[in-house]
């Protein structure tokens, strides 16, 4: 997966060919569980918290979290297909390799987390919270991100392909290299600073220039 706009050149997840389903969590999901070359399908996971819990080689599919709080979770070679992963805290995580394809994410929490050659693929992260996330080699792909939080996140190689960015907050973020011009940013929270190196359109420019107080003479 790449994008030569940005040199976003991503490894997608290594799975197995063949996946075990894992069993019913039953007895819930316990603080640094592992788990390994399994798939999870049509699942609800409700009512967990743990922490430093490890899935690896794992296909998450038309699963549920509710009510769930993994914080520091480590995923490695993950894909996570229509799942419902709203209010879902995953604060601090570790994502290397992981594919979200057309996720319900509103609210869900990222805050901290690191995320390598990760894409998001047509999901909807309104309200997510991304602060203080570092995003490296990092794909957002037609997401509905409005008033979703990215404040003081650092993107690296990251993409924002056609996505809605409305009233998103990006103070403090790093945006140097990273291309906005085919998202929705009416009304970004936005420091001038912050905007170095951003590539935006013209009338992208101009609605950035009325946003910082210029007045803009037609």
């Amino acid at each position: 997966m790449s994008d030569s706009k940005t040199d976003c050149k991503i490894t997608p997840p290594r799975l197995p060919a063949e996946l075990q389903e894992y069993p019913a969590f039953e007895r819930g999901i316990r603080s640094e569980d592992c788990f390994t070359a399994g798939s999870v399908t049509g699942a609800a996971i409700r009512d967990q918290q743990a922490d430093h819990v490890l899935f690896r080689q794992t296909l998450f599919r038309k699963v549920a979290f509710q009510r769930t709080a993994l914080k520091a979770i480590e995923l490695t070679d993950v894909r996570f297909e229509d799942c419902d992963l709203r209010n879902l805290d995953i604060s601090g995580a570790i994502l290397h390799r992981v594919v979200f394809l057309r996720c319900q994410a509103v609210g869900i929490d990222l805050n901290g987390a690191t995320l390598r050659h990760v894409v998001f693929d047509g999901c909807d992260g309104s309200y997510g919270f991304f602060r203080f996330a570092d995003l490296e080699q990092v794909r957002f792909a037609k997401c509905l991100l409005p008033a979703a939080d990215f404040q003081g996140a650092s993107f690296v190689k990251t993409a924002l392909q056609d996505c809605d960015l409305r009233q998103a907050q990006l103070s403090g973020a790093r945006l140097k290299g990273i291309d906005l011009s085919d998202c929705q940013i009416d009304g970004i929270g936005i420091r001038l600073e912050d905007l170095k190196g951003a590539i935006v359109a013209p009338i992208q420019a101009v609605a950035l220039a009325r946003l910082m107080g210029l007045v803009v003479k037609e």
